[in-house]
């Protein structure tokens, strides 16, 4: 099992601008840091979540992790397109967090934006235990039930 690692906000600030993102909320006071990276003229975005901060807002070892989640913009507004895996605060981080952050820069180079021949919505690559697959942003019921996907590899 890895150790957790104590990462200071100076080193995931330093470790974020080294790849290009800006924090959005620095002066906040907040639970967590969100760094952004916007490109082919606003189109993506990919945002890093992290509870990486002196105020006491990282969560208890266990629960406390960094994310990164890759949106699409459609009609002037971002959509969720692909979350990656969590990047445990570990010896490891800065490789893990970059595997991430590459992953998702990757992702959202594909070209691929596509419309759900269901309802309309927009499709979003989700991950699923058959593997990766587009999925309508309307599923699941609650957001009007539709069940549409379509191949990654289509």
């Amino acid at each position: 099992m890895a150790t957790y690692t104590h990462i200071n906000p100076e080193e995931m600030h330093e470790f974020m601008n080294n790849n290009g993102f800006i924090c959005i909320n620095e002066d906040q006071a907040s639970q967590e840091f969100i760094y952004n990276l916007e490109w082919h003229d606003g189109e993506y975005l990919l945002k890093v979540f992290s509870s990486v901060t002196d105020g006491g807002g990282a969560r208890n070892v266990g629960q406390d992790a960094i994310r990164v989640v890759l949106f699409v913009r459609h009609d002037g507004k971002y959509y969720p397109r692909w979350k990656g895996s969590r990047v445990h605060r570990v010896g490891g981080w800065r490789d893990n967090l970059q595997s991430r952050i590459n992953e998702g820069l990757a992702r959202g180079c594909d070209g691929e934006d596509w419309e759900c021949e269901n309802c309309g919505g927009h499709m979003i690559l989700r991950d699923g235990s058959r593997g990766l697959f587009y999925g309508c942003e309307n599923f699941p019921e609650n957001r009007g039930g539709c069940r549409f996907t379509r191949s990654y590899n289509d």
